[in-house]
């Protein structure tokens, strides 16, 4: 009686460990839910109901932000177009504003919500992004 409880538990436990497991976005996993959507990014420190950073993906391999500082209201963002490719697997965005090129990773952390990583894990810089299907922003 006691192994199957014990055995019991470690299905439990083990479920549980695989459902914690974060979902890790990288290459054509990215590409796919990223392309032809938008992601409004919330950098931290800002408010929590505006995004600061917000990114569409064209099918047509255009990249289009809008950029603003902290606090400063959504009307006064900058424009910025640029470009994504695949580079060696990675998905990546050039020439979007100051940035000659940068290739992405992320993790899922809730329903649409995702925060940017680097080879050594979780960015700070990204408080989070929530991806939204289409082109809400009519870049």
């Amino acid at each position: 009686m006691t192994r199957i409880i014990l055995a019991a538990c470690l299905v439990v436990l083990s479920a549980v460990a695989l459902a914690e497991e974060p979902e890790f976005l990288r290459g054509q996993a990215l590409k796919d839910i990223a392309v032809g959507n938008t992601f409004y990014v919330f950098h931290p420190g800002c408010t929590e109901t505006d995004a600061n950073f917000i990114v569409y993906f064209g099918e047509d391999g255009k990249a289009y932000a809008k950029d603003r500082p902290c606090m400063t209201a959504p009307d006064r963002a900058r424009s910025l177009k640029g470009r994504w490719t695949m580079s060696d697997g990675e998905f990546c965005v050039r020439e979007l504003g100051e940035v000659q090129e940068h290739c992405y990773e992320m993790v899922k952390v809730g329903e649409n919500t995702y925060k940017r990583i680097d080879r050594t894990g979780l960015r700070t810089d990204w408080s989070m992004a929530v991806l939204k299907p289409g082109n809400p922003e009519k870049f």
